[in-house]
């Protein structure tokens, strides 16, 4: 028997999880939390496997829409065994004790004191599995059916540090679960390698399903037209504003900019970082002999940023050019990025260079899609803000095009696929174009709650 159940993340990018009952071993494939949500609407839906069995949860990678909700899992699953790579680990030993702050300032006092403690997040990081990539892990549940136990294998999934692709397989059957992928070398982690895989079952995201591969820019290219507006900014003496998420989109845009400078294709100019971050930068230099970096004598410490609680003034960010890489990456409300960008946005010579993927009901898609002259509404202000600095869309991804996915998905050969992670209308997208690449494949749109029977 094999049975699929999203808890979370179908037809959405949010509380991405879902339930694997594989012969009888209940097993769960990430665990996270809405970025947009606040308290327990903001978790996935743990009551729909209540009567299932639920032995194992394997993590792909730390971003808050893949972990933050484990600690609630392991406190309705006190037995339940968690996997992952030593990279996630070591980052999810920071991060969960930053989502715990976040949720109790979200929830009352009287349900605030009921949550988690830190030292009962220390104990849950300490009892983690590790599992390097390629490295063969064999599971068998409580109530597992077989004789034959299931193989784990996790391979670097080229999406930030420590994510992974989980591929389990027994009895002749096999299931991948991409996680969030991208096939393609970044400044600092290099694309997954896929080659050689092969699954019956294939778990796939979709996030770009709907993006046309004419607005996929390379890495290079992107990288080339960040040094063309930079200079612009600061030709005319104006600060840029970026947005950027902590875990892989800072480390990644820090590296590309210590590139652009240190080739002379811009001044060297002060650029601000703030919060978990920097710690994160340390992390990433820690790990960076033990997954698929593009070079690992390169240290992210070493590019020279700034801590901006060193700035006494918000205003000082205005004196001199400089470059302010700030949390979250779309604006949610409440931090550092929210708090700035009505200040940016109001300064003629100024600019807000946003990176990647924003939620069309985020702060951050408005502020994304505006330009000159417009006026834009913010979650917690009364009145409209007047847009007078520039706006530049760049596409700095860490997944994978709608093309790279279909060319995963061949390459693994599945019989049916399983589309998760990725709102309706890039589902529905992505759907059809693997129909019409791999007219065999029986292809499933997860939604949540719905049982799939494998």
């Amino acid at each position: 028997m094999i049975q699929f159940k999203a808890l979370g993340g179908a037809m959405e990018i949010g509380a991405n999880s879902y339930y694997i009952n594989f012969f009888g071993t209940g097993i769960i494939l990430d665990c996270g939390q809405h970025p947009r949500k606040e308290g327990y609407d903001s978790l996935p839906d743990f009551s729909l496997i209540a009567n299932d069995p639920v032995d194992y949860v394997i993590i792909t990678h730390a971003h808050q829409d893949h972990l933050n909700s484990l600690p609630f899992l392991v406190k309705l699953h006190p037995y339940i065994q968690v996997i992952t790579t030593p990279a996630t680990r070591d980052i999810a030993e920071h991060t969960l004790h930053n989502a715990l702050n976040i949720m109790r300032e979200e929830l009352d006092p009287i349900e605030a004191e009921k949550l988690f403690s830190h030292e009962e997040i220390d104990m849950l990081a300490g009892s983690i599995i590790v599992l390097p990539y390629n490295k063969p892990l064999q599971l068998a549940g409580h109530d597992h059916k077989l004789h034959e136990e299931i193989t784990l294998t996790l391979h670097d999934a080229g999406h930030i540090l420590g994510s992974a692709m989980v591929f389990l397989e027994c009895a002749g059957r096999s299931i991948c679960y991409t996680g969030d992928i991208n096939p393609f070398d970044q400044a600092v982690i290099k694309g997954a390698s896929y080659k050689g895989l092969r699954a019956e079952i294939l778990i796939m995201e979709s996030t770009y399903g709907q993006t046309p591969d004419t607005e996929y820019k390379p890495w290079q290219k992107e990288k080339e037209r960040l040094g063309t507006e930079l200079n612009k900014v600061f030709n005319k003496g104006g600060s840029v504003l970026m947005p950027v998420f902590s875990l892989g989109k800072l480390q990644e845009l820090l590296t590309t900019i210590w590139q652009l400078m240190h080739k002379r294709k811009v001044p060297f100019t002060d650029i601000y970082v703030n919060g978990i971050g920097m710690k994160l930068n340390r992390l990433y230099d820690r790990h960076r002999y033990l997954v698929n970096m593009v070079d690992p004598n390169f240290q992210v410490t070493g590019t020279g940023y700034r801590n901006i609680t060193t700035i006494e003034k918000k205003e000082d960010l205005f004196k001199e050019p400089c470059i302010v890489m700030a949390s979250s990456g779309m604006l949610n409300e409440g931090t550092l990025s929210y708090t700035l960008a009505p200040l940016f946005l109001q300064q003629k010579d100024c600019a807000v260079f946003t990176a990647g993927y924003m939620d069309p009901k985020s702060a951050g898609y408005a502020v994304a899609n505006a330009k000159k002259g417009d006026h834009i509404y913010m979650p917690g202000h009364i009145k409209a803000i007047p847009v007078k600095c520039s706006i530049k869309k760049f596409r700095f991804s860490a997944h994978s095009s709608a093309d790279g996915l279909t060319k995963i998905a061949a390459e693994i050969n599945p019989e049916r696929v399983i589309l998760v992670h990725g709102d309706e209308g890039a589902v529905l997208s992505m759907g059809s174009i693997l129909l019409k690449k791999m007219p065999h494949i029986k292809i499933h749109a997860a939604e949540q709650g719905k049982l799939i029977d494998l």
